[in-house]
């Protein structure tokens, strides 16, 4: 080993590449862009793997001129919520099922009409809860106030399709650490060609 013994270590390590000199800045800092943009990599799916609120999509009643609230009400089954205190307050909408009614029969009795149209579909109701049959989304409506599209609303992966999120994030990373283990290697014998 020379002069360059155990008892040095790291400063003359340090010393034999040249100390902290201008090249040696050069190369952290072309190595930390290149990090930087890996990191966007990695943590987009942050962003583009979210998970927005939704609820299923009723087309009869896409063009009515009902408020999304007023179609959510009366198309999509409720699940109460108990407040701080253990009272009922704040609810929520099913996100994965809706009433499966004809609300193009019940938008045409009614004349448009929501409190109308409410009664129709829901005269049954005991307590609050209606017991209009329900049945699974096909399609889904999706809130844009914090992001206007994500991979699951693109994709529709809610519900029963949810595992498909996890999926992508579990294929990206298995791709990066096959990529690691093929193209490491792979670039050590084209360097030294």
């Amino acid at each position: 080993m020379g002069d360059h013994g155990s008892s040095g270590g790291f400063e003359a390590a340090f010393k034999l590449v040249g100390g902290s000199g201008r090249f040696q800045w050069y190369c952290i800092v072309l190595c930390s862009i290149q990090l930087l943009m890996m990191t966007w990599n990695h943590m987009g799916y942050i962003f583009i793997g979210a998970v927005p609120k939704h609820w299923c999509h009723v087309s009869e009643l896409a063009n009515s001129s009902w408020s999304e609230d007023q179609v959510k009400n009366i198309s999509i089954p409720k699940i109460p919520q108990n407040g701080a205190n253990g009272a009922e307050s704040d609810v929520k909408y099913e996100q994965c099922r809706f009433y499966n009614l004809d609300f193009a029969q019940i938008l045409s009795q009614s004349g448009g009409n929501f409190e109308a149209a409410y009664e129709l579909a829901h005269h049954d109701q005991q307590e609050g809860h209606s017991s209009a049959p329900v049945a699974e989304c096909q399609t889904w409506s999706y809130d844009k106030s914090l992001y206007l599209s994500t991979i699951v609303s693109e994709f529709d992966l809610v519900c029963d399709r949810r595992y498909m999120v996890a999926t992508i994030q579990a294929s990206y990373m298995i791709g990066a650490f096959l990529g690691t283990l093929v193209f490491g290697p792979l670039n050590d014998r084209l360097d030294a060609a």
